[in-house]
């Protein structure tokens, strides 16, 4: 008898019938279900079910797998100066660890000019304001240290911890400091010392200016040394309040003058004030 397979699905079912004749195999089933796999009929059908499926074309890979995580945002600081009572120029957000990781002496210089405002306390930022209401221990000096302050908070983001009536001493009768404040999260007390002749028009002179940066730069590491455990600071500045360039380029050419040990590790920011500016040096 004569047969033929029709479709693969039977093929089982034609070679029961046909016995060992047709196709030319010559493998046979031998447990009556399984069939050799070089049969020639068998790859037509199972050919497509062996091969992996073909990947989509998904289009590039950023458009197959949207991204859902929150985007990363960094919170930057404020841009310095801040704005505030007259324009700042020169060394500002000049503190970073380069100064306090660093045992080493640094001098700084910038500018603020007043223009033909005149002074008031409300225009000073609330740190300048505490210090001008707070006052001082004694002298008339109450401006400069204020606009110090001002300073230090419009170009390093200092943040006012106590002002000269505030801080605390083991000797009450021993050095002081003018202000305790915080700069990139470290206590830092602030010496300040204006520069100028009295009166304020006449040169500052080179002597003057010698022995003003001893006196002072020797007082701080004393009166740090003198502060309480709990207003103990790490660093101190001296703020040094310049009438004019003269003056400033005095002070400065001490401070490069004086020996390493008396500028010691102390932070000198020199600011030269312009404008109407009188305020801060008219009472001796």
């Amino acid at each position: 008898m004569r047969c033929t397979p029709i479709v693969t699905l039977v093929l089982l079912f034609s070679f029961a019938a046909c016995g060992s004749g047709g196709g030319g195999t010559s493998g046979t089933p031998d447990d009556g279900g399984t069939v050799d796999d070089a049969s020639p009929d068998l790859e037509p059908d199972l050919e497509p079910d062996l091969q992996p499926d073909p990947e989509p074309d998904s289009g590039p890979a950023i458009d197959a797998i949207p991204d859902t995580a929150p985007e990363a945002t960094e919170e930057l600081p404020p841009a310095v100066p801040l704005a505030g009572f007259g324009v700042i120029t020169g060394d500002c957000g000049v503190l970073d660890d380069d100064e306090w990781l660093s045992a080493d002496p640094f001098l700084f210089r910038n500018e603020v000019d007043f223009g033909t405002t005149a002074f008031e306390a409300s225009l000073l930022s609330p740190a300048g304001q505490e210090v001008e209401k707070d006052g001082n221990l004694g002298g008339s000096s109450i401006h400069s240290e204020s606009i110090a302050v001002d300073l230090l908070y419009r170009c390093e983001l200092a943040n006012l911890l106590k002002t000269e009536r505030e801080i605390v001493y083991v000797d009450k009768n021993g050095k002081k400091t003018d202000a305790l404040v915080t700069i990139d999260g470290r206590k830092v007390g602030v010496s300040v010392v204006r520069a100028f002749h009295y009166p304020p028009t006449d040169p500052c002179t080179a002597a003057d200016a010698d022995k003003l940066m001893i006196k002072k730069l020797g007082d701080i590491p004393l009166s740090a040394a003198n502060a309480a455990d709990e207003d103990a600071w790490e660093r101190s500045v001296l703020h040094v309040i310049a009438y004019n360039d003269q003056c400033a380029d005095t002070f400065a050419a001490a401070w490069e003058s004086l020996d390493f040990s008396v500028r010691a590790s102390t932070i000198v920011v020199i600011t030269t004030t312009e404008g109407k500016d009188d305020f801060i040096y008219t009472n001796n």
